[in-house]
């Protein structure tokens, strides 16, 4: 469970300081719906905080936290043949975790399922699990030996279906340029305007087993401006992932296809390979090491060789997560990301580096905050920029926040405002900018 909390730290980080460009993202709004989730829970009110969390790993697979916790809330409301597929989801995601193989276990266990449960009770005595989680593995293990067989079993294979839908509308004061890090430049519009935000995807677990999975996750983001049609944007994603676990060590191994429009027409293809790689030490804390490789193919002509926007991009980041309370609502996570551009032409070579934090905590009146920075400390370009005859050199810094409350079973509504101050050498790549907007996340 914590590993989840302090992994999803990082994903609501990326999508807040790219929201004015892709406010539509299903990661963040998985975010603000399991914080809420816990605010139930912790009020004993399970059947609520279930609806909350099972829509929380709808929107994003790939949250431990939010599979952890629906199973959790099933199995407090004596539901044990819902609990265990979401047990099953956060074992897999987290296999490290002892706590997701110990529900999951006892759950199989009042289902009848006894040689499933045996295995599960069998891997959180590897793990490193708490005195008390195995002295109740071992309880069941050996009270129950006659009625389990000796060898373990994996457990059951998967086929989880996903969907989601979003709707955001926010304010921009200085509309720019930015599609979610797939263009290597930043141009100010010197103009505001109302965006409006649409997304809808789906995914398919093919396999979900103990070491290994295998996903695949189709999406589709677009803005809308309401002046400047010019700037509006979207992305078409197709992803598949593999998963590798073993002990403490886990790796995720996806590859991705992304397509992008900008105004009415072809902007951008862009294949990634992006690895993710965890490692649990301690009780409070988890590293993750995220080396990337992107290939971009811009579909605009070029005046000239020089502006050939063409590339291969590499990126490297480590991330450290801190989990401040029992209850797992407050955490903060620091970072560090390098990033390096080889571009087919000369104008638009770099390298960068980027500091991270990201906090979160909850409230009163079942409200939660979350807050990230991001400082781009030096982003520099090797050559002489062939029109305007300079190298060019970037800082930038972003500041984020969110106050989110869910109404009703179905909607959760957030709050949200980020601050960017980019400076450069080159008058015309500076600017500064507010957004503030309102996001309405479904599930179905």
């Amino acid at each position: 469970m914590k590993e989840s909390c302090m992994k999803k730290g990082l994903f609501v980080l990326m999508m807040l300081l790219s929201f004015s460009a892709r406010a539509a993202g299903p990661e963040g709004r998985a975010e603000v719906v399991f914080s809420k989730g816990l605010l139930e829970y912790n009020d004993w009110q399970y059947a609520r905080a279930a609806v909350l969390f099972s829509e929380a790993a709808s929107l994003n697979p790939r949250h431990h936290g939010a599979a952890y916790f629906a199973g959790l809330s099933h199995y407090n409301l004596k539901n044990s043949s819902q609990a265990i597929g979401f047990f099953k989801k956060a074992a897999d995601l987290v296999p490290q975790d002892p706590s997701s193989h110990l529900f999951l276990g006892l759950s199989l266990w009042k289902e009848g399922k006894k040689e499933e449960a045996r295995f599960q009770f069998e891997t959180v005595l590897k793990l490193k699990a708490s005195s008390s989680e195995k002295e109740i593995a071992r309880g069941y293990l050996e009270t129950n030996k006659s009625s389990l067989k000796k060898e373990s079993a994996q457990p059951e294979t998967t086929r989880p279906f996903f969907a989601y839908a979003s709707l955001t509308t926010l304010f921009d004061s200085n509309v720019t340029l930015e599609p979610n890090d797939l263009s290597l430049s930043s141009l100010p519009s010197d103009k505001d305007d109302w965006v409006w935000g649409v997304g809808v995807g789906t995914g398919y677990h093919f396999v979900n087993r103990e070491k290994y999975g295998l996903m695949v996750d189709v999406s589709h983001n677009h803005s809308i401006h309401a002046e400047l049609e010019d700037f509006n944007y979207g992305v078409t994603h197709v992803g598949l992932t593999e998963r590798f676990t073993h002990g403490s060590f886990w790796a995720t191994l996806p590859l991705v296809y992304e397509a992008s429009m900008l105004g009415s027409e072809g902007y951008l293809q862009s294949f990634q390979w992006n690895p993710n790689l965890g490692l649990k030490h301690g009780t409070h804390f988890i590293s993750l090491f995220r080396p990337r490789a992107r290939r971009d193919v811009f579909l605009q002509d070029t005046s000239t060789q020089d502006q050939d926007r063409d590339a291969w991009a590499v990126e490297g980041s480590f991330s450290e997560y801190f989990i401040l309370n029992k209850k797992q609502s407050a955490y903060i996570m620091t970072g560090y990301t390098f990033g390096a551009n080889l571009a087919d032409g000369d104008d638009w070579d770099y390298l960068s580096h980027t500091l991270q934090a990201v906090a979160a905590f909850p409230l009163f009146w079942d409200l939660g905050i979350q807050g990230a920075a991001s400082y781009l400390l030096d982003k520099n370009f090797f050559n002489t920029d062939s029109i305007l005859g300079e190298e060019r050199s970037d800082d930038a810094f972003t500041l984020t926040g969110s106050l989110y409350r869910r109404v009703g079973a179905w909607l959760t509504v957030t709050g949200f405002y980020s601050y960017t101050s980019n400076s450069s050498n080159i008058d015309y790549f500076e600017y500064k900018k507010h957004v503030g907007g309102l996001s309405l996340g479904f599930r179905y």
